[in-house]
């Protein structure tokens, strides 16, 4: 997960999943936060990202879900050559 362009969360998932066409699945992820990487740059980012979600006020936030699938294929595992961008959002405009 990226906060304002800076990697803030970032997980791992291992287990092989086979996706339906057309049906929305949950997968659940471990995720790892390094709370010293991402309050670097001051808690300030932390705190205009829960005023932009609330809508309280806070400048507005762009928050991006990414993920490298790989695929299971008759000739072997395919990694995809770049992130899939899953979600792209700006909240507290």
């Amino acid at each position: 997960m990226f906060l304002q362009d800076k990697e803030t969360i970032s997980g791992k998932f291992n287990d092989e999943i086979v996706l339906q066409p057309g049906q929305p699945q949950d997968i659940p992820v471990n995720v790892n936060l390094d709370l010293f990487q991402f309050f670097e740059g001051g808690a300030q980012d932390l705190v205009n990202l829960a005023l932009a979600l609330t809508g309280k006020s806070g400048s507005p936030q762009n928050i991006r879900l990414q993920a490298v699938p790989t695929v299971q294929t008759p000739i072997g595992p395919i990694r995809y050559p770049k992130p899939l961008t899953l979600v792209s959002r700006t909240v507290g405009e």
